[in-house]
C-alpha cells in the first residue's frame, strides 16, 4: 500500500505514533512523506523510526509552500502544510493510488478491504465530515459558503484514497496553483473545502469506519472499535488539556504498545482529575 503522511515539526511525534499504529495491522507499506517545514533533525528521527520499527520503505519529497502565496488564516494547528496533499498527484510518480492519512490518526486494522476498494472511476474516496448534535447546523453553512449543492456530501480530509491518475483528469497543477492562490483566504476549512468545492460530486463516500472523528461524537456514545480513529479539531488526547479520557483511550493503548508509560500514566492521571 501506498501511503501519503503530509506534516511540519508541529506534528512529527503524532505522525510517527501514527505510523506505527498503521504498521501493527498493515504490511508491505511504501510511506511517502511530502514535507515543507521539517528540521534536519526531525528528517532523521523520521528515518531512525521507520528503521527501528520497520515499518516500511520510505520516500521523502521537499515541496515548498512559500511560493505558492497562500493568504491561509492560520491557527496554531493549521499550517500551508495541510495544502501539500492536494498536491501529491503532481508530485509522486508512478503511483497510480495513493492512501493519505492524517498525523493525529490511531489505525486499529487492516486497511486492504479499504485500499483495494472500486472507485467507480471517481478521485477519491474519503467519509462523509462527522459533526456534534449541536453544531449540526454547519454542514449546510459549509455547503452555501461553498457554492455547492446543499444535496452534496461535505467530506473530511483526513482520509483520502486517491486515483492520482483520475485526480489529474479533473483538476491540472495549474488550476490548483490559481485556485488555492485566489481563494485560500475563503476557505474556512483550509484544504477540507478546497477538496469539496474541487471534487464533490468526484468522490466515492465509504462507512466512516474508516475515518471516525471521534471529538465530532457526543459524551457516551463514542464507538471505540472503528479502524480508523480520527482526532480531529484543535483538542488532542497527547495534551493534557484533552477532555475526554474515553475517547483517548486508543491513542492510551498505542502509547501502552509503544512503551511509553511515564507519559501514559501522566496522561491518564491528569485526565482522571479533570473528570
Amino acid at each position: 500500500m501506498n501511503i501519503l503522511v503530509t506534516f511540519d515539526n508541529n506534528y512529527l511525534e503524532p505522525a510517527l505514533n501514527m505510523l506505527l499504529s498503521l504498521k501493527r495491522y498493515n504490511d508491505d507499506l511504501i510511506i511517502h512523506i511530502i514535507y515543507d517545514n521539517l528540521s534536519e533533525q526531525s528528517l532523521i528521527k523520521i528515518k531512525e523510526f521507520v528503521n527501528k520499527y520497520n515499518i516500511g520503505e520510505l520516500k521523502l519529497y521537499y515541496y515548498g509552500t512559500s511560493d505558492k502565496n497562500l493568504s491561509t488564516i492560520r491557527t496554531n494547528y493549521i499550517t500551508d502544510s495541510c495544502y501539500l496533499r492536494m498536491y501529491a498527484p503532481f508530485i509522486i510518480e508512478d503511483v497510480d493510488k495513493i492512501l493519505y492519512l492524517d498525523p493525529d490518526i490511531i489505525c486499529q486494522g487492516s486497511l486492504k478491504e479499504f485500499y483495494n476498494i472500486d472507485l467507480e472511476n471517481k478521485a477519491m474516496a474519503a467519509c462523509e465530515n462527522m459533526l456534534r448534535e449541536d453544531v449540526s447546523f454547519l454542514r449546510e453553512l459549509m455547503l452555501e459558503h461553498l457554492i455547492m449543492p446543499l444535496d452534496a456530501i461535505y467530506v473530511n480530509s483526513g482520509v483520502l484514497l486517491i486515483d492520482t491518475n483520475k485526480y489529474k483528469e479533473y483538476v491540472s497543477k495549474t488550476q490548483l496553483d490559481n485556485f488555492l492562490k485566489d481563494k485560500s483566504c475563503f476557505l474556512d476549512y483550509h484544504d477540507q473545502d478546497a477538496i469539496n468545492y474541487l471534487f464533490y460530486n468526484k468522490i466515492k463516500i465509504v462507512d466512516n469506519n474508516y475515518n471516525y472523528q471521534i471529538n465530532a461524537v457526543d459524551k457516551g456514545k463514542e464507538d471505540l472499535d472503528k479502524i480508523i480513529i480520527h482526532y480531529s479539531e484543535a483538542t488532542k488526547p497527547w495534551k493534557k488539556d484533552y477532555p475526554w479520557p474515553n475517547k483517548a483511550i486508543p491513542y492510551y493503548k498505542l502509547l501502552q504498545y509503544k512503551g511509553e508509560n511515564d507519559l501514559l500514566n501522566d496522561l491518564i492521571i491528569f485526565h482522571k482529575s479533570c473528570e
